[in-house]
């Protein structure tokens, strides 16, 4: 995202209560963000590599989850969603390690 002429590529929009992320599928050629607001979202941007690099993957899942904590409303979909984003985590580990 960018602000103050910085590029961060996981921004928490603190003023707007979001998480942004720049879709690196779309890097050099063409800058675009994408707003995660939702489970779905986020799981989309990992399965897709929208965003990449273990570093970013670990801070942008910690992100994600806190979102699905603010909007969980029972600790039932609190595990659910957690549980997702590990999934899909581990599904990409399982990737990398697969093609060396």
């Amino acid at each position: 995202m960018k602000k103050k002429n910085k590029i961060y590529p996981i921004l928490w929009d603190e003023e707007e209560q979001k998480l942004v992320i720049i879709d690196q599928r779309k890097l050099p050629n063409k800058y675009e963000e994408i707003t995660v607001e939702d489970i779905e979202t986020a799981e989309t941007s990992i399965k897709e590599l929208a965003i990449r690099g273990a570093p970013a993957i670990g801070i942008f899942a910690g992100y994600s989850i806190f979102i699905h904590i603010r909007k969980a409303h029972t600790k039932e979909e609190l595990i659910k969603h957690s549980n997702l984003v590990c999934k899909d985590l581990n599904e990409l580990s399982n990737i990398f390690l697969e093609n060396g």
